[in-house]
């Protein structure tokens, strides 16, 4: 199942990631890089802050037992601060994911669901 963002918020994360539009062709061709297993999920996260340095994908891998594959990654300096984001597709238990989710967020990283598997 595809999960579409809205209005002009997904026009804005386009010019903010410069992947996302590369994403969306991938996503729309059935490319097979984009073809999930039952309960994966493909999931953006974007950041604008000293998180980026952190080390995000290793604490959720080793903090709620998910797999984490980086499909895309774009990350810039602007203005001495990283900006940019990952794709990647999760692989685990479903609250397992949804904990990771919301531990993101609690961080302050945009964490959005592309695709359910």
């Amino acid at each position: 199942e595809l999960i579409t963002a809205t209005g002009t918020g997904e026009d804005q994360s386009a010019q903010e990631f410069g992947h996302y539009r590369k994403v969306r062709e991938f996503l729309e061709g059935d490319s097979p890089l984009m073809r999930l297993s039952e309960g994966q999920r493909l999931v953006r996260m974007q950041y604008v802050s000293k998180e980026v340095s952190e080390a995000l994908v290793s604490q959720i891998t080793k903090g709620f037992g998910i797999d984490v594959n980086i499909i895309f990654g774009d990350i810039d300096i602007v203005a001495d601060a990283p900006i940019g984001g990952i794709v990647a597709i999760f692989d685990g238990e479903p609250a397992q994911i949804d904990a990771a989710l919301n531990y993101l967020r609690q961080r302050n990283i945009a964490a959005e669901v592309l695709k359910e598997g």
